[in-house]
């Protein structure tokens, strides 16, 4: 019973820093499956949970020199990741604090079909949160996307994605580029 509390804290906490931190990816949940299965643990339709509870707060740094490091398609960020440990808050969450320059990047992936509608709609959730932009072409014999934005967005959707089960997936290409070499404003699932 105390472990369940501890998950509700951990999820009322997630909701209140959501809501204070919420410029589109100022906050982001590092694992969703994770949170998905923390909310079903908490609401009695699993037993256990295997992963932790983790996100990341990402704040934009203003000063001085943010004109000059946007102008070299670099951005300055503090990003702060916690994860929760199951026996919170008998046990304090990690904690890890870093300052960033970002750079921008591109990924062309390949995958097999998705015939799953919850990837397809994992893809364009994740791409949204994470503020990328790019197109998934769901398509016979493959799928293939592209995304662009912040290099440490586009690993952390990497990243993300690859915790899904494929038949096939696999990087094609990784560009280095300038906020002015962008080639698409906002996310499209093409058909």
């Amino acid at each position: 019973m105390e472990i369940i509390r501890g998950f509700v804290e951990q999820l009322n906490e997630i909701e209140i820093l959501q809501s204070f931190y919420s410029l589109p990816g100022e906050f982001v949940i590092d694992d969703l499956i994770a949170f998905d299965e923390a909310n079903a643990f908490v609401s009695g339709k699993i037993k256990s949970i295997e992963r932790k509870v983790s996100f990341i707060i990402k704040l934009n740094i203003d000063d001085q020199f943010t004109e000059h490091i946007e102008e070299c398609g670099e951005k300055r960020t503090i990003e702060l990741q916690i994860a929760y440990p199951s026996q919170y808050p008998l046990l304090s969450p990690d904690v890890c604090l870093q300052q960033l320059i970002t750079k921008q990047s591109r990924l062309w992936i390949y995958s097999h079909h998705i015939y799953n509608i919850a990837k397809r709609r994992h893809i364009v959730n994740w791409e949204n949160e994470l503020r990328l932009c790019g197109f998934s072409l769901p398509s016979k014999p493959g799928n293939n996307i592209m995304i662009e934005g912040d290099d440490i967005d586009v690993n952390t959707f990497w990243s993300r994605l690859r915790s899904l089960q494929w038949k096939r997936l696999q990087i094609k290409e990784k560009e280095d580029i300038e906020n002015d070499d962008k080639k698409f404003d906002n996310f499209e699932e093409l058909s």
